[in-house]
């Protein structure tokens, strides 16, 4: 089994041999190129990475967000139904009110109505 050498045995060995640069152009061409495609790899990985916990943070945030707004419109609504009922009871109060002055103004009347009737029979 042939042995690989290393990127500087390889360029000392192709330095001392006539065309030498040519060769050490063409291996450090080589070598760039192992080394480009090697932090692409890795970039790739980082990148990936990075989008996976960039896309948990968003979908975590989201939530959080959503949670809050959910407990501010429950806040909200409760505070709307509050003051619905306070009217409610206002006006059923009013009302309450208003029917029995009705009612009383009614007796007095009816009341006025037969005392009269009454002083017109015995005459």
């Amino acid at each position: 089994m042939k042995k690989e050498s290393s990127a500087p045995e390889q360029i000392e060995k192709v330095a001392t041999k006539p065309d030498s640069t040519a060769r050490l152009s063409r291996l450090l061409a080589e070598e760039g190129d192992k080394i480009r495609e090697k932090a692409n790899q890795e970039s790739s990985y980082i990148v990936a990475k990075a989008r996976e916990e960039y896309k948990l943070r968003l979908t975590q945030f989201l939530e959080e967000e959503r949670l809050k707004i959910r407990q501010e419109a429950e806040t909200e609504a409760a505070g709307i139904i509050t003051k619905a009922n306070a009217a409610r009871d206002g006006i059923l109060r009013d009302a309450s009110a208003e029917a029995q002055y009705q009612i009383e103004r009614a007796i007095i009347e009816v009341k006025k109505a037969g005392g009269k009737r009454s002083s017109q029979i015995h005459r």
